[in-house]
Parts: structure tokens; sequence; C-alpha cells
């Protein structure tokens, strides 16, 4: 069985009952579920009809995108982000709540409105933390950081925190780990590249013994 990219899906070739078959598969980014469309020979590949085949399943992918979710993780990530303005507010009184039983002036403590992040400013939050935060480990994706997407963005960097507490949770892996990760990761990379080259003086010190033989 062989395959190749297209879009946001993989053409799969195999056979079944000795009969070359094609499918188009879409593999979920996030849980690894997948659906196949099987794609007749003797018709002319239209990506943009398997994409509306995908989507009208209830996945989420468009033609000029790379990957795909399924129908549960696009549910779920809706009722995620339904629920963030809930979520917020009940971080929000948390927080307060917290700063209240630390002083004692017992009057409210009520955030400033002022840092309050706008619909627009959450929005495009949440669209950096669906691209750069796995949940599921709680941790980000390698080079990015609360701070970082605040950069990004140019916000408070509490806002990028609020919203990734209450709608995402905490950050389960700390910088150290990931630190250590990316150490290591470099090392494995400079192993591999000492191997190839180990490989290479072999077979050229192979190849100069051989002539020297030859020679003599």
């Amino acid at each position: 069985m062989s395959s190749h990219r297209s879009q946001a899906f993989n053409l799969v070739q195999s056979r079944a009952s000795g009969t070359p078959v094609t499918v188009a598969r879409f593999v979920c980014s996030q849980c690894g579920a997948h659906a196949e469309h099987k794609v007749k020979s003797n018709n002319r590949l239209v990506p943009e009809f398997i994409t509306s085949w995908a989507r009208d399943l209830g996945w989420d992918t468009k033609i000029d995108q790379k990957s795909a979710r399924c129908p549960d993780c696009v549910r779920r990530r809706r009722e995620r982000v339904n629920d963030t303005e809930a979520q917020l507010r009940a971080w929000t009184a948390k927080q307060t709540a917290k700063q209240e039983a630390t002083v004692p002036d017992p009057v409210p403590m009520p955030i400033p409105t002022d840092r309050r992040p706008s619909a627009h400013q959450r929005q495009l939050i949440r669209t950096k933390l669906d691209g750069h935060f796995d949940d599921a480990k709680g941790r980000y994706l390698e080079g990015y950081s609360d701070q970082q997407i605040a950069d990004e963005l140019k916000v408070p960097r509490v806002f990028v925190e609020q919203i990734r507490e209450a709608a995402y949770g905490p950050v389960r892996v700390s910088p150290e780990v990931e630190a250590l990760e990316r150490d290591l990761k470099a090392t494995m990379e400079r192993l591999a590249k000492f191997d190839a080259e180990l490989a290479e003086l072999r077979r050229t010190c192979a190849t100069l013994e051989a002539r020297m033989k030859a020679c003599l």
C-alpha cells in the first residue's frame, strides 16, 4: 500500500480482493480518527469535491488546509469555545476571591474592566491556543508560551493566561522540562549526523583498502 499527500487528506492506494483501490483518507489532527472516501479510478481527482464530502460529514477542513478535525473534536471544540465566557467569568471570580482572602479590607476588589480582553482579542487568543497548545498534555508546542502569544498579538500576557486556564487548562509541563527535551532532540540530531559521517568514512576506508590490495 502506498500514499501521497494532497491537501487535507492522503490519497492511499491499496488492493482489495486483488483489485487496486484508491481512497482519500482524512485523519483527525487531534485524536487520530479517520474517514475514507473511495476515489473511482476512471474519474479525475477533484480535491474540492472530496473536501466538501468530508465537511458534509461534519469534518472541519478546507481545500487550502493541510490538516482536519473529526466531527467529535469539532463538537468538543465548539462546546469549549461556547463555554469560554462562563469559564472565564468563573476564573475571574476565583482570582478575585483569592485577592479578597489576602486583603484585610472587606471591600470587594473587582478586576478593572480595562484588564478584560475584547471579543476580538479573545477570538485571536483562542485561535493561537488552538494551534499551539496541546490541552490533552497540558503543554505548549515547541517555542510557544503565554508570553509568546501575548507578544505576537500585542495583548497583555494575563489575557492569554486567563483564557488558557479557563478554556484549555493549566500548563503541566515546566519550561525546564521543555528545555531538556529541546537539548535532547538537538543532541540526537547531532549523533545521527555523526553516525552518517562515520558510515561514509568506513566505506571510504574499505574502498581504499581494496584498491591497495589490488596494487600488491
